[in-house]
């Protein structure tokens, strides 16, 4: 059988990162003894690899075991890309999915941070994605949550480096807006802007196909940040050109960051809602999918999907066979899957689309449409 004849359920992808965390992890994915450490981050679904010093070259890549042996995502895709991505898609990812998903969780406050646009990425990286990102929040450990996103009105780019320059955390968090948000929230950070989440917070990341991080704190609680970590060795001047300097007000800053959701559409069984669009970013969109028994997931094999069971098991079922998708477990359908039928009792699915060319732009493609019986 194919590799994209079937869903392609991902293993566990535990990886270390600079921030304490990962209890809200092992509590959402049901494992044994959550504890706080340096594995706060899980990489549900990636093709790129960790970017880390020292890190193997393949660390964060995901694996699916298929008859008996874990292949790699990537050599899935290298295998079999017309069937796998899509023909409506190919062309436009390098080989690539174009939305992966990552979940993280964090006992302290993440470090300040960036990411590269597209043109800069293209330009200084060598690596055809920048890094749009889009947080949806699942749990907190607190009643609300908060993070750190956007520069204030008159905020001046000296005024950021000489912050940077004295090692001055609070001088820098200070420039920035103050987001509080709960359970359940979506929340958008595009390319470009400076950004840092709140203690407490269990969180999945839809993004781009990229891992380059710039970071803004030379020393992060007690922990010395190298050259290498803060700005892939580009310097603090030349990482500065890929930041959004357009200071906001709070108001303009929550029309972009905190995105409206789509109408509810209520079916017998369930209910979708769109909690991303193309209206909000042109880089990929999300669906949220409530299932009390039955979905039937209509695949127009133009391009594919990524799946996360963010609430309860669910079963997967096409014409080749049926999977168990845990709670806190990632799956890709591949273009060719075909229809497929989701049961779940009080289950809650994510469900990210990838973008589609369209009249010279970039555009999200609903690559499926879903019908709940």
């Amino acid at each position: 059988m194919k590799y994209s004849d079937s869903p392609q359920i991902l293993a566990l992808n535990r990886v270390e990162r600079l921030y304490l965390g990962g209890a809200g992890l092992d509590k959402w994915q049901k494992l044994e003894k959550p504890r706080d450490g340096h594995n706060s981050e899980e990489f549900l679904i990636s093709t790129v690899p960790y970017i880390g010093p020292g890190k193997p070259v393949n660390r964060g890549i995901s694996r699916s075991k298929v008859d008996g042996r874990y292949i790699s995502l990537n050599d899935m895709i290298h295998a079999e890309e017309k069937t796998f991505l899509g023909e409506g898609y190919l062309h436009k990812t390098c080989g690539n999915l174009g939305v992966l998903v990552r979940a993280g969780d964090s006992a302290e406050r993440l470090i300040i941070q960036s990411h590269p646009t597209d043109l800069f990425a293209r330009t200084y990286l060598n690596c055809p994605f920048g890094k749009t990102e889009a947080w949806y929040i699942l749990d907190t450990r607190k009643d609300t949550g908060y993070c750190y996103v956007g520069i204030k009105q008159g905020v001046e780019k000296n005024d950021l480096i000489q912050a940077f320059k004295k090692g001055d955390s609070q001088a820098m968090l200070n420039m920035m807006h103050k987001v509080e948000f709960q359970k359940g929230e979506m929340i958008l950070i595009p390319s470009g802007m400076l950004h840092a989440m709140g203690a407490g917070t269990t969180f999945l990341e839809f993004h781009q196909p990229c891992d380059y991080t710039f970071r803004y704190e030379k020393k992060y609680f007690e922990r010395q940040i190298s050259e290498s970590e803060l700005h892939c060795g580009l310097g603090i001047e030349t990482v500065m050109e890929s930041l959004r300097f357009s200071g906001c007000s709070y108001e303009e800053l929550l029309r972009i960051v905190k995105p409206a959701f789509g109408e509810i559409q209520k079916k017998q069984g369930g209910q979708v809602e769109t909690i991303l669009s193309h209206d909000d970013n042109l880089c990929f969109c999300v669906e949220r999918a409530r299932v009390d028994r039955t979905m039937r997931f209509i695949q127009n094999r133009s391009s594919h999907c990524v799946m996360i069971a963010a609430r309860g098991d669910v079963t997967i079922k096409n014409h080749s066979g049926t999977w168990k998708l845990l709670q806190g477990r990632g799956a890709v359908i591949p273009a060719n899957v075909g229809d497929v039928f989701i049961t779940g009792i009080n289950a809650e699915l994510l469900i990210a689309y990838p973008f589609k060319e369209r009249g010279g732009l970039w555009y999200i493609c609903l690559a499926c449409h879903v019908q709940i019986y």
